[in-house]
C-alpha cells in the first residue's frame, strides 16, 4: 500500500486508492450503520461531540451509493473505539493494533488530497484520543500537531458556508476547542510535558471561562430550562463548551508556580462556584454536566496539592478541600455503570490517576489519612477504566 501511495501521485488516483483500501477494511470489520449507532455514540461522543450524528448518518447513507474517501476514513477511525475490541478481532483477522496502524496510514493519505478540512480534523482528533488512551503520548502529540496545522489551514482557506445542521465555521470552532482540550489533557498525562500546541483558550465568546458574577442556582435552572428543548447534539455542544471553560481554569491553576493564600482563595472560590453551578443543574441525564465536573475537580485537586507545598499555614484547609475532591470523585465515577458510560472520559481517568497517586504520597509525607473506603473505591474505578483505556493502568495500583 505504501508503494502504491508513492506511485499513484495524481490526486484522483490517490483518492481512489483511499476509497478502495478503506472500504475493504470496513467490509472486514462490519456494517457501517452499526459503527454509527454503537461505536461512536457509546464511546467518545458523550464528552467530545465533534461529529453531528445527523450529518454522519447522512454521509453514511450517501456513502452506500457514492463512496467518499473522507467518510470511509472517518468510519475507520470511529471503529477504533469499539467497546468490545475482541468483537472486531473475532469478525476479521485484524487486531486493534493493526487497525490503529491502518488508521494512521489512511489519515496520512487523506492529508494529501484536497477537500473539506472538517472530515480530516475529525479523523485526526479521534486518532489522537485513541493514542492518548493507549498511552502513546509521543504519537498523540504528533497527531495533535497535525490537527492544529490543519485547523489553521482550514480557517484560512475554507469558506464558512451554511449547512443543514451547523454553520461550518461553528463546526471549525468546535474542532479547535477539541484540539485545545486534548492538548491540555495530553500535557497533564505526560511525565515530561511538551510545549502547548494551542497557546491559549479559543477566543470565541462562548468559551470565556472567567464570568464576572456568581449566579444564583435558581437562575441557572431557569437558564437551563430552555436547554431541554434543544436537540441532544446541541445540548452536548453546550456542555462541551462548559468542559472547555473548565479546562481554561485548569490551565490557570497550572500556571501558578507557588500559589499564595490570596491566589489560592480566589481560584478556590471560582472553582467551587462552577461546581455548585454544575450540581444545581437538573439535567435529565447527569452524564452531560459530569464531564465538566471532573475537569473542575481536577483543577481543584491540582490547586490544593500545590498550596500544600507552598503555603504550610493553609495546609489544613487544603487537606479538607482534597478530602472533598476525593469523596466527590468517588461518588461520580462510581455512577459510570448506572449511566452506562462505555468509555470513561479521559479527564476522569486523569483525575483518578492523580488522586490515587497523590493521596498515597500525602499519607506517607504528611500523615494524611483519607477514608480507606474512599481510596479503595477510587482504585476500583481506575481498575475498571483499564478495560477502556490502557493509560489508566500504568501507575502500579494494587
Amino acid at each position: 500500500m505504501v508503494s502504491l501511495a508513492n506511485f499513484w501521485s495524481q490526486p484522483q488516483d490517490l483518492r481512489q486508492l483511499i476509497i478502495s483500501y478503506a472500504h475493504f477494511i470496513l467490509g472486514e470489520i462490519g456494517n457501517p450503520s452499526l459503527i454509527v449507532s454503537k461505536l461512536y455514540r457509546d464511546s467518545v461522543h458523550w464528552w467530545l461531540p465533534i461529529i453531528d450524528p445527523t450529518r454522519l448518518a447522512r454521509a453514511i447513507s450517501e456513502y452506500i451509493n457514492h463512496r467518499s474517501a473522507e467518510t470511509a476514513v472517518l468510519l475507520l477511525h470511529i471503529s477504533l473505539f469499539d467497546a468490545q475490541a475482541a468483537a472486531i478481532e473475532a469478525k476479521a483477522e485484524i487486531s486493534s493494533s493493526s487497525l490503529y496502524a491502518i488508521c494512521n496510514f489512511v489519515f496520512m493519505l487523506l492529508r494529501k488530497i484536497q477537500g473539506s478540512p472538517i472530515a480530516k480534523l475529525q479523523s485526526g482528533i479521534l486518532l489522537a484520543v485513541f493514542e492518548i488512551g493507549e498511552g502513546l503520548l509521543s504519537n498523540a502529540y504528533n497527531t495533535l500537531s497535525i490537527c492544529a496545522q490543519l485547523w489553521c489551514e482550514g480557517e484560512t482557506n475554507y469558506p464558512a458556508a451554511i449547512t443543514d445542521s451547523l454553520p461550518q465555521n461553528d463546526e471549525m470552532k468546535i474542532l479547535q476547542s477539541a484540539i485545545y482540550l486534548l492538548d491540555r489533557l495530553h500535557y497533564f498525562f505526560s511525565d515530561s510535558p511538551r510545549p502547548y500546541l494551542v497557546e491559549k483558550l479559543p477566543s470565541h465568546h462562548a468559551f470565556n471561562p472567567l464570568e464576572a458574577e456568581m449566579k444564583h442556582p435558581s437562575a441557572i435552572e431557569s437558564a437551563m430550562g430552555s436547554l431541554r428543548t434543544k436537540s441532544k447534539y446541541k445540548r452536548r455542544i453546550i456542555h462541551f463548551t462548559q468542559q472547555t471553560q473548565a479546562c481554561g481554569l485548569l490551565e490557570s491553576v497550572a500556571l501558578l508556580e507557588n500559589p499564595n493564600p490570596s491566589d489560592m482563595l480566589t481560584l478556590d472560590s471560582l472553582l467551587q462556584r462552577k461546581l455548585t453551578e454544575n450540581f444545581a443543574v437538573r439535567e435529565d441525564d447527569w452524564i452531560l454536566p459530569y464531564f465538566s465536573t471532573v475537569v473542575l475537580l481536577l483543577a481543584l485537586f491540582e490547586l490544593h496539592s500545590k498550596t500544600i507545598k507552598s503555603c504550610p499555614d493553609s495546609r489544613a484547609f487544603s487537606l479538607l478541600a482534597i478530602d472533598s475532591v476525593l469523596n466527590t470523585t468517588r461518588d461520580i465515577t462510581g455512577m459510570d455503570d448506572v449511566n452506562n458510560v462505555r468509555r470513561m472520559p479521559l479527564a476522569a481517568v486523569l483525575l483518578l490517576r492523580r488522586t490515587v497517586k497523590a493521596a498515597s504520597m500525602f499519607n506517607s509525607t504528611l500523615g494524611y489519612h483519607p477514608n480507606p473506603g474512599v481510596l479503595e473505591d477510587l482504585a476500583g474505578s481506575l481498575r475498571r477504566a483499564r478495560f477502556q483505556w490502557r493509560i489508566a493502568g500504568d501507575i502500579g495500583i494494587s
